[in-house]
């Protein structure tokens, strides 16, 4: 703020209220550049394999209900008449789907560790972003700070009949508090999307882990 009140040269005290903000305008747009990519991925629906693989998980543990508890009489006749037992069937169909499961929790296992190396992604995409805001509002601030000193040196003797020069400054400043402000509003409209994504990525994380338990223990 000195800097423009000690500048007695106009012009180029107006070449510097046109660059007001502009060094942190561009390490917004670096942010929001990098912020892109997740939220592309999430509507992309990166992720969609892993509820698949929940939902075949769960399939495949449902079919281990032992049946043979509790068949009804035609299909006990049924295993007599074939000499089927039922606790051999139901052991071979525990081996397969045993190692179906196994498989598919490998692939969970996979799937929570990139959900987890996302998340710590985001968390420092959001950090840098967030403090591009913080940047860029100090700086939205001072050009209001800017735009008052302007109008009021607009009343001062010295250029009351001709204030053009100070209103050309007024003019770059609004239009950078302007572009500041809408970088300021796009950013924390990013920041919102992160937050959702890492919202989801944290619920199917705590999914894929109760499913994981839950299974293995139905399988012992």
């Amino acid at each position: 703020m000195n800097k423009f009140k000690e500048n007695s040269n106009t012009q180029e005290l107006v070449q510097q209220l046109s660059l007001l903000g502009e060094d942190e305008q561009k390490l917004a747009g670096d942010s929001l550049e990098s912020l892109k990519r997740p939220v592309q991925d999430m509507l992309q629906n990166k992720n969609s394999e892993l509820p698949e693989q929940l939902f075949e998980l769960r399939q495949h543990v449902s079919t281990l209900e032992p049946e043979h508890l509790n068949e009804g009489f035609l299909q006990k006749t049924w295993n007599k008449i074939t000499r089927r037992n039922p606790i051999e069937q139901y052991a071979k169909k525990y081996q397969t789907v045993e190692a179906q499961v196994e498989n598919i929790i490998e692939a969970l296992l996979k799937g929570k560790d990139k959900l987890q190396e996302d998340n710590l992604m985001l968390e420092q995409l959001r950090d840098t972003a967030t403090s591009r805001i913080i940047n860029l509002e100090k700086q939205i601030e001072t050009g209001k700070q800017l735009n008052t000193m302007l109008e009021e040196e607009m009343t001062a003797e010295n250029w009351r009949d001709n204030p053009q020069e100070l209103q050309k400054g007024q003019r770059k400043v609004i239009t950078r508090i302007k572009n500041m402000t809408q970088a300021v509003m796009v950013l924390q409209q990013s920041l919102a999307s992160v937050d959702l994504i890492k919202e989801n990525n944290d619920k199917l994380e705590e999914a894929i882990f109760n499913a994981i338990t839950i299974r293995k223990t139905s399988l012992r």
